[in-house]
């Protein structure tokens, strides 16, 4: 290990992934240990891969879905837990990339602990420029962590990973940047495929009429502060905004769902 080396696995599942994963791994290049979980990639994806050294494994085909999409975002963010070699812990999406000083942060972090669970700051990239006025602001994810600190992630949709009792997390400085495409939002298609995971996900679980009424309530709070933190942020931010569109699909999705998941009340009757 040279003395630049960040001691610590960085995890990134791709699928043709070509057009971002070279700035991706670019950013990441320092880490000792590269994981690709990969779903099926066609173009450069693992060639760009190689490029850089990283070990690829492969996604489970029990985990995706008819079309080859992940079904279980959980269940392979646990494929690429288990093939680490690190006790440091760090996940990336494929078209996200780290600032300099985050890198310098994790490289301090994981030379110095033996535990712990660090959430980092996301900034959004729009047209190449770094948004500075978004309602999700400041926007903290958690994304590094020992392996000591945590058991598995948990989750089809929208995953996470769970502590262990008493683990407290904290926060490190330097910037995850997250590039969004165009100025519309998410295209139906693809809000409708992460809607349809957390559907089958909410299946499982209550009644549907517990179910139903708690996701309205949840949904409508999550929107009415999100409505309220957009006027704040349009009338007093300075600096570049996220696109209104944007902004907007949030609630969105939050109306999607509650429509999906009003379709599909007949299968809780069924549990």
């Amino acid at each position: 290990m040279n003395n630049n080396s960040v001691p610590c696995t960085v995890a990134i599942l791709t699928k043709n992934s070509g057009h971002t994963i070279a700035r991706a791994l670019e950013s990441v290049k320092n880490f000792s240990d590269i994981v690709i979980c990969d779903g099926g990639s066609t173009d450069d994806t693992l060639n760009i891969a190689e490029q850089y050294g990283a070990r690829v494994i492969h996604q489970n085909p029990l985990l995706l879905d008819t079309e080859g999409r992940i079904a279980d975002f959980g269940a392979v963010r646990n494929q690429t837990l288990d093939a680490s070699r690190e006790p440091w812990f760090f996940f990336l999406d494929s078209d996200e990339y780290i600032s300099k000083e985050l890198e310098n942060e994790i490289r301090r972090v994981t030379t110095t602990q033996a535990e712990g669970v660090y959430a980092l700051y996301r900034r959004y990239v729009v047209g190449g420029e770094e948004v500075m006025c978004a309602t999700t602001y400041p926007n903290l994810s958690m994304r590094l962590f020992a392996k000591a600190s945590v058991k598995r992630f948990i989750k089809k949709v929208h995953e996470r990973i769970e502590l262990k009792p008493g683990v407290v997390t904290e926060k490190v400085v330097g910037t995850l940047y997250v590039p969004v495409d165009g100025t519309q939002g998410p295209s139906p298609s693809k809000m409708d495929y992460y809607i349809q995971l957390q559907v089958n996900q909410e299946v499982l679980g209550a009644s549907f009429w517990r179910q139903f009424f708690h996701t309205i309530w949840w949904h409508a709070r999550v929107s009415l502060f999100y409505l309220l933190q957009l006027v704040k942020v349009r009338l007093f931010c300075r600096g570049k905004k996220m696109p209104l569109k944007i902004e907007l699909s949030r609630h969105v999705y939050h109306v999607r769902l509650i429509r999906a998941l009003w379709r599909r009340r007949k299968e809780f009757r069924k549990i």
